[in-house]
């Protein structure tokens, strides 16, 4: 370039924040990912420039995962802001800090490339007294400083504070950690604004839950501009925002108008959407790509997507497995959802693709105490279709090859009586997967996929125990009890942990078999016969 192609390309990337981040992404993406443009990035780009300017406070921007938003808003971003103006001062945080870090890593290494230098070395130099991963500073006193949600913090504040995916998509179902999040924003994040005219709040996210960072501030926190971007257009939920540049002095809006039009089939296509939608489940694609996870109130498992089992005469059942869920109390007056012990117990078959499925065999329930319940869970063992008030007798084919129990209160007792008396017995620990509705999310997806039977005439005329717990499903977690659904679970889960149970989506069906990684820890060599009662 001569020195007149220098000044005029200059030009460019300092008036166009859309010019710049296309010049900067070779440099912090390999040949393999090439910069796709699109509308949508175009859109994000102006927004972003109209905070930069101060005609945007409060910016949410609801965008979906792989589709460029966090190169644009964490590490090109700030590079950019530098150019304009090297004094300003960034605060970032996401739900991990090593995410916060890598983030930073590649900022930094944006600054420090032979690209950036050539143009602006003169303008943003990274002073050498402050430069670490998580927070570097330039000599005009303006800083990049990363942390994560809920960290203990710097006491240090920003004039821009950017929250990236301030929640985890694997535990936006838990309770405790989405109110965790949300009152971190509300104490420690919202207080670290720098005072004056300059600055902003920015948060960028896929959306998890209806009363994640995103959908608390909307309830909570007036001012926000909202950006939302659904991968599937619906046109009674378009996106319309604020006068830009752009927009001759009309409001900024989605500018497809087809239903179900991608929002860029170069990022991602019908065939990954699709794929998506599998691999997902119904609610956690709504969340993370429509932008639209809806308030729970039912409808986490729905009743169509167990498949039936109508034949008299059973699969052959290679692996049986019964999961437990006891009363946390023992106290059977306690009228709450964890007033009942819960019991379902699992048997693994081969369809006809020589593909792992699991038939509900049978479920049980009932509020009843301590000394009861350990001689109900011996009863069981011995025999699983002892569901009744009489005692059947121990029949060796209708024996658990691993009973589990939810590692809780009262579950400890019980597990600790089980090993002692020779059971195989193990603990479940349910807070490595968050909480019951999590828990019921992990499973759905399985369920969704049609991996799990029930057995009866239809899905209308299901066996009782059966009805009993697809109904229990039906309506969690607004049911009267969920410890049919919460027994479900840690069963699905289980599987799911021990390779035995595998989504469509992760295995070859041209083959018919399991990927090596995932194969079974309990390989079928011991077939057991059930015949129909």
């Amino acid at each position: 370039m001569n020195e007149a192609e220098v000044l005029l390309e200059k030009c460019y990337c300092e008036n166009s924040l859309h010019y710049f981040l296309k010049k900067a992404w070779p440099v912090i993406e390999s040949e393999r990912n090439p910069f796709i443009d699109s509308w949508h990035i175009r859109a994000a780009c102006e927004h972003l420039e109209a905070v930069l300017r101060g005609t945007i406070p409060k910016l949410m921007a609801n965008i979906p995962p792989r589709t460029g938003k966090t190169n644009l808003f964490s590490v090109v971003f700030p590079a950019w802001a530098f150019v304009i103006d090297p004094s300003i001062r960034f605060l970032f945080a996401s739900y991990a800090q090593k995410i916060s870090l890598e983030h930073s890593r590649l900022c930094r290494m944006l600054i420090e490339s032979e690209w950036y230098q050539n143009f602006w070395g003169d303008r943003v130099i990274i002073s050498k007294d402050q430069s670490t991963k998580s927070h570097f500073t330039t000599t005009e006193n303006g800083h990049r400083i990363a942390t994560s949600v809920r960290a203990g913090g710097t006491a240090l504040g920003g004039d821009f504070l950017i929250m990236d995916d301030p929640n985890d998509a694997k535990d936006g179902e838990s309770k405790v950690t989405r109110e965790a999040a949300n009152d971190w924003y509300s104490r420690v994040w919202a207080s670290r604004l720098n005072p004056g005219k300059i600055g902003a709040l920015i948060l960028v996210q896929q959306r998890v839950h209806y009363m994640d960072v995103s959908g608390y501030l909307e309830k909570n926190d007036s001012g926000w501009v909202k950006l939302c971007l659904p991968m599937e257009y619906e046109p009674s939920r378009k996106c319309k925002t604020v006068p830009l540049p752009s927009t001759n002095g009309k409001p900024w809006e989605d500018p497809r108008t087809k239903v179900g039009e991608l929002l860029c089939p170069d990022y991602l296509n019908d065939k990954k959407i699709k794929e998506k939608k599998i691999q997902l489940g119904s609610y956690n694609y709504a969340g993370q790509y429509q932008q639209n996870p809806a308030p729970t109130g039912g409808g986490v498992i729905k009743r169509e997507w167990f498949k039936v089992w109508t034949k008299e005469e059973l699969p052959t059942i290679i692996y049986i497995l019964q999961s437990w869920d006891t009363d946390m109390t023992g106290n059977s007056s306690k009228k709450n959802e964890d007033s009942n012990s819960a019991c379902i117990t699992l048997g693994l078959f081969r369809d006809e693709k020589s593909i792992n499925n699991v038939l509900i065999m049978y479920a049980w329930q009932d509020k009843i105490e301590y000394p009861s319940l350990l001689e109900r869970v011996l009863r069981l063992y011995a025999n699983c279709s002892d569901i009744g008030e009489e005692p059947k007798q121990s029949k060796k084919s209708l024996q658990p090859d691993v009973v589990i129990v939810e590692s809780a209160a009262q579950g400890h007792a019980v597990l600790s009586e089980l090993t002692a008396k020779g059971v195989p017995a193990k603990g479940f620990y349910p807070r490595n997967y968050g909480d019951k509705e999590n828990r019921a999310r992990i499973a759905s997806t399985f369920i969704e996929n049609h991996k799990i039977w029930v057995m009866g005439e239809d899905l209308k005329t299901l066996k009782p125990d059966h009805e009993m717990l697809v109904s229990a499903c039906e309506v969690f977690p607004k049911g009267e009890t969920n410890d049919l659904v919460d027994a479900l679970s840690q069963a699905i889960i289980y599987l799911r942990e021990k390779g035995m149970l595998v989504h469509s989506l992760d295995m070859n069906f041209d083959r018919g078999i399991y990927p090596e990684h995932q194969m079974p820890e309990h390989h079928p060599d011991k077939n057991k016969h059930l015949v129909k009662k």
